[in-house]
């Protein structure tokens, strides 16, 4: 299970941002993504949408 810091720039307050959502994995973060939205990640965290946007690309290249 690869770990959420692996995502580039994300640094240690968005980690601990997306902690706090229970986040710890990129399977957290895709899990989480796809169940309750970009939006609502950035409501929860405040951490901008096109950022979060920008790791759900960067996951989809990788995959």
């Amino acid at each position: 299970m690869a770990k959420i810091h692996q995502l580039k720039d994300l640094g240690p307050q968005y980690a601990e941002e997306l902690a706090f959502l229970g986040i710890h994995s990129i399977d957290d973060f895709l899990r989480w993504v796809s169940q309750k939205g970009v939006l609502e990640m950035e409501k929860q965290t405040h951490i901008d949408h096109h950022r979060i946007q920008s790791w759900v690309r960067q996951l989809k290249k990788s995959a």
